[in-house]
């Protein structure tokens, strides 16, 4: 699929330039000609996709500024009519061709009314297009409708089993039925065509539902290995650890996680009870006092947080 893409891409890319280099020689004194193929190569390059990165060069609207330079071109060319008739027609014949183009776009904008009539009128026309249903799927999918999703997400990994997003989404899927060891399946399969973070946590956590420990801290720690700042890895490491009865090694997960930005009241509360036990009284009522500014309701924090205050104010 990559491969095929970069080749392509080259292709055209050396015939686009080879075609222009013939241009710009043959009109090489022409400035209003040469600038308005300079101005369409230039602004196209950045974004021209020679080597395809993610989805990127599905997206045409990359295309509006650069068609700018094509468009000074066309004025150019309709400008240069010898003949008067020829002008004419050539004129009529532009006027009709944008109106058309007008409405083919209007008629084009009801498939636009959100992503499930956008990808199923691109699957309508393009069944084999395995990036549409797996559009679609996600639409399904963010939308709470995981048997359309999964159904969509299936059909997308028979024709380009390769996709590793589809895999972990129908990992997501199956996790939400609690089918864990389908989950366990699909992120595995995530993972044989790329090492994904999130895949590995996704993994973590399934084997922790199913009670094997040692796999899901294995996965956990590999899932770091690659986000070394991934906060929700460490939340959920910690977790394990905490579990585990592992204090020192929870603590600094749970650090780790509020550093990089993961913060939760349930992550205080177990925190604040680790600083208790390690008889950092002063660290454990700032803890718990975190924990109630973000859950008010919470009993254990509320019981608790009267003794802290009062064995803080001791150590003061």
């Amino acid at each position: 699929m990559d491969e095929l893409s970069t080749i392509h891409g080259i292709i055209s890319t050396v015939a686009l330039t080879i075609i222009a280099g013939l241009v710009i020689w043959k009109f090489r004194k022409r400035r209003k000609i040469i600038f308005s193929i300079l101005f369409f190569l230039i602004t196209i390059l950045p974004v021209s996709q020679i080597i395809p990165f993610g989805m990127a060069s599905h997206a045409d609207r990359y295309t509006y500024i650069p068609f700018l330079g094509l468009f000074i071109l066309i004025g150019i060319g309709l400008t240069k009519i010898p003949s008067k008739k020829l002008a004419i027609g050539t004129y009529i014949l532009t006027c009709v061709w944008i109106c058309c183009l007008t409405v083919k776009t209007n008629l084009q904008t009801h498939y636009w009314q959100n992503d499930e009539t956008l990808w199923t009128n691109v699957i309508d026309h393009y069944p084999d297009s395995y990036f549409a249903w797996a559009n679609r799927g996600y639409y399904y999918f963010k939308n709470g409708n995981n048997d359309l999703a999964k159904s969509d997400y299936e059909k997308c990994v028979e024709l380009e089993p390769r996709f590793f997003m589809a895999h972990n989404n129908l990992g997501l899927i199956y996790s939400g039925k609690e089918e864990h060891r389908l989950a366990i399946d699909s992120f595995t399969k995530t993972l044989t065509y790329k090492q994904y973070e999130k895949a590995y946590l996704n993994r973590a956590l399934e084997y922790q539902r199913i009670g094997e420990s040692d796999s899901a801290l294995t996965d956990f720690n590999a899932a770091i290995s690659l986000d070394t700042a991934y906060a929700l890895a460490f939340y959920n490491r910690g977790a394990l650890h905490f579990k585990n009865q592992e204090i020192e090694s929870s603590l600094t997960d749970f650090k780790k996680a509020i550093k990089y930005g993961f913060d939760h009241s349930l992550l205080r509360m177990m925190k604040y009870k680790l600083e208790w036990v390690s008889n950092n009284v002063k660290q454990a009522y700032i803890d718990c006092e975190a924990c109630l500014e973000m859950d008010p309701n919470n009993t254990e924090c509320i019981k608790d947080f009267d003794q802290l205050k009062s064995l803080s104010n001791h150590e003061l």
